[in-house]
């Protein structure tokens, strides 16, 4: 059975809204709240979630809809998938000690529970859906990590390879991370948004009439960038929008980028603006509007 991505997100949004938790599918779950999520201009969408119990059960539900979708593991060349999650004891959430694949209960000095997970699948001509899987959830609050970032994205014109496996499945162990405490305070208008993630010379600021709607999140880029959510009560995404390509990209103008785009997809209406530059990595801002809510704004940065 296929199920439509995009709706199930709005579903977990609603659910947040009712102060209760929300999950991807259609029974209610106790282990993450949607944020919010932005459909992308080629029809796919990006969900940024926190997760506030039970980080593994997150992610084997994640892949059981997955695997319901109809979407499967490419194996470049035959080789085994790589293992979805796994720990980390080092003091660093990227790279900090030895990654161990997960086997079961977690290790007693397990400092970082991480899942990567890519996969296509059915559903769009002359090419595929992709589907990616990032969480990071650590035992500390300095940054607070303990997200789901997932993205679908169309992928017209794309060679498929032909080895695939089927969706892997984790253990759910009762044995289980335990989120860390939620910041009491984030960053307000005039602040630095996303410094731990963002290089120095890129000072972006949480505008006035705006504000974060949960913790920012590092992007999966090798050489860093960041996911925010913001929700905008009188600032606009044209004031972002030059707030950071003059952080990003002082060098580019909007005449040098892709064109803003904007679409709709039932009652919501999406407008889209990506950048990039050789070299340089892109930005990208997708603000969201479903009358008579507010306009939610994803600002994603990505250094490579």
């Amino acid at each position: 059975m296929r199920r439509d991505w995009r709706r199930a997100c709005r579903r977990a949004e609603r659910s947040t809204a009712r102060n209760t938790s929300g999950r991807l599918a259609d029974q209610p779950a106790r282990h993450r709240r949607a944020r919010h999520h932005v459909p992308g201009p080629d029809g796919g969408f990006a969900a940024l979630l926190l997760v506030v119990d039970r980080p593994l059960a997150a992610v084997h539900d994640v892949l059981r809809q997955a695997a319901d979708a109809g979407f499967t593991v490419p194996t470049y060349g035959g080789a085994e998938p790589s293992p979805v999650c796994g720990t980390r004891s080092g003091a660093d959430w990227a790279g900090g000690g030895e990654l161990r694949p997960i086997g079961g209960a977690l290790p007693e000095d397990t400092r970082w529970l991480t899942c990567d997970f890519h996969a296509m699948g059915p559903g769009y001509s002359q090419g595929y859906r992709g589907l990616s899987l990032n969480l990071v959830v650590g035992t500390g609050g300095q940054p607070y990590l303990s997200h789901l970032y997932l993205e679908e994205r169309r992928v017209p014109g794309a060679e498929v390879p032909k080895l695939f496996a089927a969706v892997p499945t984790i253990p759910a162990s009762a044995d289980e991370l335990d989120p860390p405490r939620y910041p009491a305070a984030l960053p307000g208008p005039g602040q630095r948004l996303a410094k731990r993630f963002a290089p120095d010379e890129e000072a972006y600021r949480v505008l006035d009439g705006s504000h974060l709607v949960g913790p920012e999140f590092p992007s999966t880029c090798a050489t860093g960038g960041f996911h925010a959510v913001l929700r905008l009560d009188s600032a606009t995404i044209d004031e972002y929008d030059d707030m950071a390509r003059t952080a990003a990209f002082r060098q580019m103008s909007r005449a040098d980028a892709d064109p803003d785009q904007t679409f709709r997809f039932g009652d919501s209406t999406a407008t889209y603006r990506a950048y990039n530059a050789p070299g340089g990595g892109y930005l990208v801002l997708v603000a969201v509007s479903r009358p008579p809510g507010p306009t939610f704004l994803l600002l994603s940065r990505c250094n490579d």
